[in-house]
């Protein structure tokens, strides 16, 4: 996740642009969150901002496994 770009309050989001979601794991192949909460993003407190970016590199992993599979 680098080179993030500034999201609403302190927490930055992870969006690279590319925005394509996995149709296996239903999350972006880019930043590793769900549409929801790329729709929402702007809106979660910075508490659940955090909380998501602590399990992208998990995600990160599952779309790797997904991928490696097909």
């Amino acid at each position: 996740m680098s080179n993030p770009v500034t999201g609403a309050g302190n927490v930055l989001t992870p969006c690279l642009g590319i925005c394509r979601i996995n149709r296996d794991t239903q999350l972006c192949e880019g930043c590793f969150r769900s549409p929801a909460e790329v729709a929402e993003w702007l809106f979660y407190p910075d508490e659940k901002k955090r909380l998501i970016m602590d399990q992208l590199p998990e995600r990160r992993l599952q779309i790797q496994v997904f991928t490696q599979d097909n």
